[in-house]
């Protein structure tokens, strides 16, 4: 999910060519073919709790929005002149300020470059002492652990893998990360939106071309999601912290890097972060042709059972 590779074209075509034909002649033309079988079973399992409802557009296919009970009974909010499949996902819950993440972190990193371990090991009045100031500064308890997570990597550089600090194994790592891209993936299917995963992409590339760039999920068609054209979508299982500088060797400092790889390839785009993303970042991802989303309507029960059995205290309060 992580992995960059140069650019080079793809047999199966370009997709931002597509849309602009489309653009020009007002149709979409037929629906894409069924997500691959291999895809489907991957995520078949995943759970989703969203209500759907489906909305027929005269002469084109079949439009797929979310509808929340609060909104049963209402007109759907299409987009007028569009023959796009249409998603809504909403606004995000809680994007922090730079402000608030800088007056969290002397919590956070309290011994600096010396700090080691999960915060379920620590001191009960040292997360306490956090929690307060989470509440205080407007930052979700998930969001500032997440954030500590990265600013220790940030502040060793050196470091190659979560072990050497204590955070937890890498495979159990990339086990929440597949769990959640999974969820992801099976979001889209519920509401029929088709899509080519990494793999499936890989398959397409042409024995002795270079792989490109490859987002989790490239959509067959371009949608519009919360009114903005998406082209690609893809899953961070983390917090998008503005505090961390770009171009630095970790997860949140090569996010602006791929943006711009995906966005010159493929077209607009979107992020998905399991913990939301701060302001700034939000906007820079903006400005770079990427939005960015949180999991408020994803089901992430099997990504967070799956964290308590490594990252929870007695308690069973996720505290990686």
């Amino acid at each position: 999910m992580e992995q960059e590779h140069s650019s080079k074209k793809l047999s199966y075509g370009h997709p931002k060519r597509k849309q602009q034909k489309r653009k020009r002649t007002g149709s979409t033309g037929s629906a894409g073919t069924s997500t691959t079988a291999s895809s489907k079973s991957h995520l078949s399992d995943a759970s989703i709790s969203n209500e759907n409802i489906e909305v027929e557009a005269s002469g084109t296919q079949s439009m797929v929005l979310q509808q929340s009970k609060s909104d049963k009974g209402k007109p759907s909010n299409m987009v007028q002149g569009q023959n796009q499949m249409v998603l809504r996902w909403g606004h995000a819950h809680n994007t922090p300020t730079v402000e608030a993440e800088e007056a969290l972190l002397p919590l956070l990193l309290k011994y600096g470059k010396k700090e080691r371990g999960m915060m379920k090991k620590q001191h009960y009045s040292r997360i306490k002492a956090i929690k307060g100031k989470c509440h205080e500064v407007g930052i979700r308890l998930d969001q500032a652990l997440s954030l500590r997570r990265t600013h220790m990597m940030l502040l060793n550089p050196r470091v190659q893998t979560v072990s050497q600090l204590a955070l937890g194994k890498p495979e159990e790592i990339r086990t929440c990360s597949a769990l959640f891209e999974e969820t992801v993936g099976a979001y889209l299917i519920s509401h029929r939106i088709e899509f080519h995963s990494e793999e499936d992409q890989k398959s397409m590339v042409r024995k002795g071309e270079k792989t490109p760039p490859t987002p989790d999920f490239l959509l067959k068609e371009t949608i519009l999601l919360d009114s903005k054209p998406v082209n690609w979508i893809e899953a961070k299982m983390f917090y998008g912290a503005s505090t961390i500088p770009d171009g630095t060797k970790n997860a949140v400092g090569g996010l602006l890097r791929s943006a711009g790889k995906y966005v010159d390839r493929y077209g607009p785009g979107a992020f998905v972060f399991s913990f939301g993303c701060g302001s700034k970042l939000k906007q820079a991802l903006e400005e770079k042709g990427a939005i960015s989303l949180d999991a408020r309507p994803l089901n992430l029960q099997k990504m967070k059972e799956h964290q308590r059995s490594w990252c929870a205290n007695d308690g069973g309060q996720i505290l990686p």
